[in-house]
């Protein structure tokens, strides 16, 4: 991230909180998704097993809360990649 300008680290940060922010909308328009999350939170150390038979009974739901998953982690990474450059940066580091 250092080879980007801080005008382009400033936009990559919020270009990513805002794709958090649309993936956390989504999920919480679909009632079902939430339902599964929730599911797979209370899972008790089996989060694994209850993802499975979510995926068993319900593929496209399975497949929704992956990619909402795996987007928010990529995108939570980058923003504060970004971030994390822009503080070095104002502290002179």
């Amino acid at each position: 991230m250092s080879d980007l300008s801080t005008k382009q680290l400033q936009a990559l940060q919020i270009e990513a909180d805002n794709a958090i922010d649309a993936i956390l909308k989504s999920v919480a328009m679909s009632r079902r998704v939430q339902e599964k999350v929730r599911d797979i939170m209370q899972a008790d150390g089996d989060a694994m097993g209850v993802f499975e038979q979510i995926a068993e009974d319900s593929r496209g739901q399975a497949h929704e809360i992956l990619i909402a998953a795996i987007g928010v982690l990529v995108n939570l990474q980058t923003s504060r990649a970004a971030k994390a450059e822009l503080t070095r940066r104002a502290t002179g580091n």
